[in-house]
This record gives structure tokens, C-alpha cells and sequence, in this order.
């Protein structure tokens, strides 16, 4: 499931950038992301983990985009 990035979500990204990349962007980098208004960020979530009683949703992806005052729709 894609879901809009909320606060919840950060430390599983932060785990994934830590694996995932030898330069990972920092915990407060993502939590930048929350207040930056031309940011658009989604998390992928497990869906059937957010299903199952009593379990938190796990993270397994994010994407991170950003509006370019040059770029035109």
C-alpha cells in the first residue's frame, strides 16, 4: 500500500537508507522532508502486515520527489 510520508515512518527509512546506501541521507534529513513544501514523499507500507491485529506497518520503500520552480506541469 502507498501511503503519504507521516512522522511514524521515519526511523524504518532511516534503517533502509543505512542498508541500502554507503552516503545515507540522516534521520533529520527526512524529518525536513515532513515541513518542506516542495516536497512530495510516499512509503511503501506491507499491507499484510498493517492488516494483522496488534502490528505496526512496516515500511519497505519510499519515494521522495520534489516541485522545481522551472518545471512546468
Amino acid at each position: 500500500m502507498i501511503v503519504p510520508l507521516v512522522l511514524s515512518h521515519i526511523d524504518e527509512m532511516e534503517a533502509i537508507e543505512k542498508e541500502s546506501f554507503t552516503d545515507p541521507w540522516s534521520k533529520n534529513a527526512f524529518m525536513d522532508l515532513l515541513y518542506n513544501p516542495f516536497a512530495v514523499c510516499f512509503t511503501a507500507i506491507d499491507a499484510a502486515d498493517s492488516l494483522q491485529e496488534n502490528k505496526t506497518e512496516e515500511v519497505v520503500g519510499y519515494v521522495i520527489m520534489y516541485h522545481v520552480a522551472s518545471e512546468r506541469y
